[in-house]
């Protein structure tokens, strides 16, 4: 469970982004709330890693789609992030 300042950074990122929301599929990511396919840009400290879970502010659309800024989000602290989001997907059989 998040408690104190990192529990309300978490909510204020996962409120502003969620659409900029991606899991991990496979050696790419899936953008939770559109379905797109992107990976993490050549140039973030982040590539050539594989957190499950990433929030992105840009994407970068070239041969291929690139998440650019990107940070690592803990899988277990979405569902309390925003719950109202997760009851949705659970009832509709996503995530």
């Amino acid at each position: 469970m998040l408690m104190g300042a990192g529990m309300y950074a978490a909510q204020c990122m996962m409120q502003t982004k969620l659409k900029s929301l991606l899991c991990v599929c496979a050696d790419t990511y899936k953008v939770i709330a559109s379905g797109q396919i992107v990976s993490i840009h050549p140039s973030s400290v982040l590539s050539g890693r594989k957190p499950r879970c990433i929030v992105f502010d840009e994407i970068l659309r070239t041969t291929r789609n690139y998440a650019r800024n990107v940070t690592v989000m803990e899988p277990s602290w979405l569902p309390e992030v925003v719950p109202a989001f997760f009851r949705k997907m659970e009832s509709s059989g996503g995530l």
